[in-house]
């Protein structure tokens, strides 16, 4: 691929943008989401949008503990 396409047109701040977004790996589990400061915080963040627009409620028939789920 790097035969067909160069970064050397982008800025440094646009270089580091896409080193960035290219090596984020996301998590594909809340186990593995919950040991990431930055997954951690967004999830608060969205947990408490929802609840603040009054768009969401726990489901209280599901197993909380269920780490093993899939988030995608």
């Amino acid at each position: 691929m790097h035969h067909f396409l160069s970064n050397s047109q982008f800025s440094s701040t646009h270089n580091a943008y896409l080193a960035n977004i290219t090596t984020t790996k996301e998590p594909h589990t809340y186990a593995q989401a919950i040991l990431d400061p930055n997954w951690q915080k967004a999830m608060d963040e969205e947990i408490s949008a929802l609840q603040l627009n009054q768009t969401w409620t726990y489901p209280l028939e599901r197993n909380p503990s269920d780490a093993n789920e899939s988030i995608k």
